[in-house]
């Protein structure tokens, strides 16, 4: 009776070591996404030579929402430098215009907002002050969860 015991404890114990083995695991590899995911950011911006300027315009009749975008694109390190109203307000479907050749500028956007390459269109202009022009449409709320609209 006391050798089954003795062997059950020995199970149990070992069992636990296991599953606390397993969850370091696990937390060891949250731990590293979360820091590939910042250094990426870090590679994006520093292989570009620079900060990604950005212009947000509000093509919806909802106030606040180029501010909104803008201050989750600043915590972003994208450097917002124009926000405002766009020439219409009833726009459907937020799109982009990438005002740059720079492939890289495309990916770490996609990589923080749910857009399809639908939505994307491509103006190559050298005079364009900016990399990027976001246009908010109808569909804001699907571009990210992390924003309170």
């Amino acid at each position: 009776m006391a050798g089954n015991l003795k062997t059950k404890n020995t199970i149990l114990n070992i069992s636990l070591f296991l599953l606390g083995l397993f969850l370091l695991l696990i937390a060891y590899n949250i731990y590293l996404s979360l820091n590939k995911s910042q250094d990426e950011d870090l590679e994006d911006q520093s292989s570009t030579g620079r900060i990604v300027q950005v212009r947000v315009l509000n093509g919806t009749q909802i106030e606040g929402l180029a501010q909104k975008l803008s201050d989750y694109l600043r915590t972003k390190n994208f450097d917002v430098v124009v926000q405002g109203n766009y020439s219409t307000r009833n726009v459907e479907r937020t799109f982009i215009i990438i005002h740059t050749d720079d492939k890289k500028v495309l990916r770490r956007l996609k990589r923080i907002l749910r857009i399809n390459p639908d939505q994307v269109v491509i103006e190559n202009r050298d005079f364009e002050l900016t990399d990027i022009t976001i246009v908010i449409g109808e569909d804001y709320q699907k571009l990210t969860s992390e924003i309170k609209w």
